[in-house]
């Protein structure tokens, strides 16, 4: 079984649609669609799209599961959030250090 086969397997047991998918993690629905028809890679977005459908990342992307007293938490993240991150993780390194003060200062500012 092929990463787009279990992403569409998981999504489809939880009766979502490719829009829905989308929507959750901020995905084109065209890049989802050429995940589960085999036509793209799988890429930095199988992990978000694990979080998203609650799976194990190591499960989607490899067809196997971490041994059983391997707990990975599922992310109850909004829509938000994960866009946010997904965002993050296509930003430069110099980018990413320059967002995190941005947001360390903020939440410093808030807690005052």
């Amino acid at each position: 079984m092929t990463v787009g086969e279990r992403i569409k397997q998981k999504r489809t047991e939880l009766g979502w649609s490719r829009l829905r998918l989308s929507k959750e993690t901020g995905i084109p629905v065209s890049t989802l669609a050429s995940l589960e028809h085999g036509d793209t890679r799988a890429s930095t977005s199988t992990a978000l799209i694990a979080a998203t459908l609650g799976v194990d990342p190591m499960w989607l992307s490899a067809g196997r599961s971490r041994p059983a007293d391997f707990e990975v938490p599922v992310l109850q993240q909004n829509t938000e959030e994960r866009r946010l991150i997904s965002l993050f993780r296509t930003l430069s390194s110099p980018d990413s250090t320059y967002v995190l003060r941005i947001i360390r200062g903020l939440v410093a500012s808030s807690e005052h």
